[in-house]
């Protein structure tokens, strides 16, 4: 090999993305920086004063075209069957929406676009940039980026909650949060808040896996409690559930790692699975705790400050005597206790209702009658923007209207039969390619950390299930973004890496 196709190589698979490649700024490193902020925005557009939808159509769209450019002319990245798959897929959905649309409900999709464009471009297709050692470093970055946001959003969920008082005195910054019927809201309702927490906890784990020094381990522990304190006041079972079997997953695949020497291999896997169900329950109990606890708590000071604002009043001079007509009855001294009974109850949400997951299978089944009555929808879709204007006269009455609760039934309405089967391939493709980075001959040489990635999927796919955040979704999700950038990293982490690309890495 000369000097020559080795400085190109060089260039193509620089060890680092460097500040600097040609004598103009690297694009790896934009294309870093605009994910970094995709992430950290989403995740605290609701103190920040501004829309998170205006940076997604001004920076973080036009960065995916950028790195998409770049990605096919400097690296050829439409030789991955992969790739080519999401293209054509990204096709069949713009082409549903050109069919199904005016130019007025057109011009609506353009937000959906920039989202499909940027989860595709931007978040999947990022690490086909680097070699595999950059690709841990930049992963670590991201993983670091999110959890640091998260954090930062969760100290502004406890002053919102124990200083009331000094939230006041923001509003610009603490508009946002509420705490209603024991459940903490952060956006709109607190399922759609409990995504950034759930994952901010899973990837804790994913960098205590990365580190080597006991401080940042200690680190990462404490900002993990610290974020998984609002995810428990939202009482979102999903998002707490799928935590859960999340942090099972990196718990079991952890023992797995530090018992290969000592212990057979059926042993090793019992214990793995014994220490993923406890930890599942312990998650899901402890939320229940803390919510309980919580809810408690606001209930002792909500009832003090209500005492405090009401005049006393004299006791009768017979205090077992009943008041006569007209008379006002005294306060009652068990109703404080009564508060924090409710709050409390409202606050611990139990399973009782698993079997229809909340009213979800009321929704479904309307949705599908709705489908049967239009068949046509099943071969064309309706497009993003008017699927839930169409399907509307189909939910239960007291459903929320408009919210499939589930994103492959979106998918469906969406974009038909073929976009559904375009994304239940797509998810069958990211579910091959973890498993054999977890527990495939990849699991002997690739890092611990990397391997743990599938917990994201695990829990984005989850959340997907139970809410309409993926792939029809017409703003972008922080599952979305982390289903994306998680399955990315796992396929390209699973393939073969080029000859020139392992003696680049070695020079």
């Amino acid at each position: 090999m000369n000097q020559n196709d080795q400085g190109r190589l060089n260039h193509r698979f620089p060890r680092m993305f460097s500040l600097r490649e040609g004598g103009v700024l690297s694009w790896r490193l934009i294309a870093v920086l605009s994910l970094m902020g995709c992430i950290v925005i989403e995740i605290l557009f609701n103190i920040l004063p501004i829309d998170h939808n205006t940076l997604l159509l001004y920076w973080f769209y036009p960065a995916s075209l950028m790195a998409l450019t770049q990605l096919y002319f400097s690296l050829r990245i439409t030789k991955h069957w992969e790739i080519r798959f999401l293209l054509i897929y990204l096709g069949w959905m713009c082409l549903v929406v050109v069919l199904n649309h005016s130019r007025a409900h057109f011009v609506e999709s353009y937000q959906w676009f920039a989202c499909a464009c940027t989860t595709l471009f931007l978040c999947f297709s990022l690490p086909y940039a680097f070699s595999k050692e950059t690709a841990y470093r930049a992963m670590t970055a991201l993983a670091i980026a999110t959890v640091l946001a998260v954090s930062l959003l969760s100290i502004v969920c406890v002053i919102a909650i124990y200083a009331p008082n000094f939230a006041a005195k923001f509003p610009s910054i603490f508009e946002g949060f509420s705490f209603w019927e024991g459940r903490f809201y952060i956006d709109n309702h607190p399922n759609r808040s409990a995504p950034a927490q759930a994952l901010a906890v899973i990837l804790v784990g994913y960098l205590l896996a990365q580190s080597k020094k006991s401080w940042q381990k200690v680190l990462w522990v404490l900002l993990g409690i610290l974020c998984f304190f609002p995810l428990a006041l939202t009482v979102s079972r999903t998002g707490i559930i799928g935590a859960g079997f999340a942090l099972g997953f990196e718990v079991y695949l952890a023992l797995q790692e530090t018992l290969r020497k000592r212990t057979r291999v059926v042993l090793r896997v019992l214990i793995g699975v014994a220490a993923a169900m406890v930890t599942l329950v312990v998650v899901y109990k402890g939320a229940s705790l803390v919510s309980q606890v919580n809810n408690a708590y606001l209930a002792r000071v909500e009832a003090a400050q209500t005492q405090q604002d009401v005049p006393a009043i004299a006791p009768p001079a017979e205090p077992e005597s009943t008041p006569t007509e007209g008379q006002e009855a005294p306060p009652v001294a068990s109703q404080p206790a009564e508060s924090v009974i409710a709050s409390t109850e409202i606050g611990s949400r139990g399973l009782s209702d698993a079997d229809s997951f909340n009213g979800r299978t009321d929704i479904w089944l309307g949705v599908f009658k709705g489908l049967l009555q239009n068949p046509k929808i099943l071969a064309f879709g309706t497009g993003p923007v008017p699927a839930s204007k169409v399907m509307s006269p189909y939910f239960p009455v007291d459903s929320p209207i408009g919210y499939f609760h589930n994103s492959l039934l979106a998918e469906l309405v969406s974009f038909g039969v073929i976009g559904l089967l375009f994304t239940v391939a797509l998810l069958v493709l990211i579910a091959v390619s973890a498993i054999r980075l977890s527990f495939g001959a990849r699991q002997k040489t690739a890092p611990l950390a990397m391997r743990m990635l599938p917990a994201i999927l695990l829990f984005t796919v989850a959340e997907g299930m139970m809410e309409d955040f993926l792939f029809a979704y017409q703003s972008l999700s922080i599952s979305w973004i982390w289903l994306m950038v998680a399955a990315g990293f796992v396929v390209s982490a699973v393939k073969k890496e080029p000859l020139a690309q392992q003696q680049t890495i070695e020079k």
